[in-house]
């Protein structure tokens, strides 16, 4: 699994070197994901992410480190199952930077298949982002999700699990119109039924559309609990 990470981890870096001039960035993505079970069918999920900056840089030159709390999402999320293993979900996002509060209103559509040894979801989203003195930016999302045990064919709780989610958004800002895409392999840990911890390097390459590559390496840490 180390192997594995590090092969990822090179593969993304030497793709933004490839493409020429570009920014980089590198730090820390922890989440605490709270998952409270109303119904069978009503769910209300509680997430806080802090988004901390060790490094940064361009490609070619020697690295930066400088330490900076990019930003601190909070958010509340209404989920209800529709049909088998699809549902809906809506919520609201407060993000909290270094100049002033943005909000974020959340729209989410996922399905879900099981397999015999692995499980497979389709995440459509949008979402509108605002603040005081702030352009409104519009994006949709589209994240395709693989997630199988390591250990037989069921995830049971004190075993480990892998991750592999990609992403692609495309925003909207007054005239501006950009295109993000995520690769995100993670490895999770069941520690019990309703008790998981998952880490994964969290990559995001942008600014296709407009200018030379942007990209960032998260080291992201999750804790994620059902009540």
């Amino acid at each position: 699994m180390k192997r594995i990470f590090l092969i990822l981890f090179i593969s993304v870096i030497a793709a933004g070197e490839g493409a020429g001039q570009g920014s980089y960035r590198i730090g820390l993505l922890p989440q605490v994901n709270l998952n409270f079970k109303i119904t069978d069918q009503w769910r209300l999920v509680a997430r806080a992410e802090s988004r901390q900056q060790l490094a940064n840089g361009t490609y070619g030159k020697p690295i930066g480190f400088n330490y900076a709390t990019n930003l601190s999402d909070l958010a509340l999320l209404v989920s209800k199952r529709v049909a088998g293993s699809k549902s809906i979900t809506a919520g609201y996002q407060l993000r909290l930077t270094d100049q002033r509060p943005l909000h974020r209103t959340i729209q989410q559509y996922l399905v879900v298949s099981r397999f015999r040894s692995f499980r497979l979801g389709h995440r459509f989203a949008s979402d509108q982002t605002f603040g005081a003195g702030e352009p409104v930016e519009l994006r949709f999302r589209y994240r395709v999700s693989f997630e199988m045990a390591l250990q037989g064919q069921n995830i049971d709780p004190g075993e480990f699990y892998f991750k592999l989610n990609q992403e692609q958004l495309l925003s909207f800002e007054q005239k501006i119109v950009d295109l993000e895409l995520r690769l995100i392999p993670s490895a999770g840990l069941s520690i019990t039924d309703n008790n998981k911890i998952e880490i994964g390097i969290d990559s995001r390459f942008n600014s296709f559309l407009n200018s030379y590559l942007r990209s960032s390496y998260w080291l992201g840490i999750g804790w994620f609990i059902t009540i």
